[in-house]
């Protein structure tokens, strides 16, 4: 009897860690895409402590494109109102640099030459969001 009841305790322990970490999976799901100034500050600091979750959702986001996919990463609020530097009237995305650092390094994955990756797939999306 003391087994099974051990057994039952353990599993329930385990129910409720796999309860704790789907709703940490729902949460780092619903950021994205980020559409106000304020998600991307919330990214910011969320990229502070608990960046792996996060870079590796924008991985998955990315899959490979970043000139087809920086839409399900950015919305299109911030596509349409910042660009890498905040030159020609925008904000600046390198302002947050978590964020900056954390999609130059998943673009990094597949491209060698990711800041301009980023430039090029930023200036594409606006075209296609106008």
């Amino acid at each position: 009897m003391d087994t099974i009841l051990q057994i039952l305790g353990e599993h329930k322990i385990l129910l409720d860690r796999i309860g704790s970490d789907n709703s940490i999976v729902q949460n780092i799901m619903a950021i994205f895409p980020i559409n106000t100034d304020e998600s991307l500050k919330q990214l910011e600091d969320l990229l502070a402590t608990q960046s792996d979750s996060y870079i590796r959702q924008m991985k998955n986001l990315i899959g490979g494109n970043v000139a087809r996919n920086l839409h399900l990463i950015f919305g299109k609020s911030i596509i349409m109102n910042y660009n890498v530097d905040g030159t020609f009237g925008k904000k600046s995305l390198s302002k947050y640099g978590k964020v900056h650092a954390a999609i130059i390094d998943v673009i990094s994955m597949y491209d060698k030459c990711s800041d301009k990756a980023l430039r090029t797939a930023f200036q594409r999306q606006q075209v296609k969001k106008q």
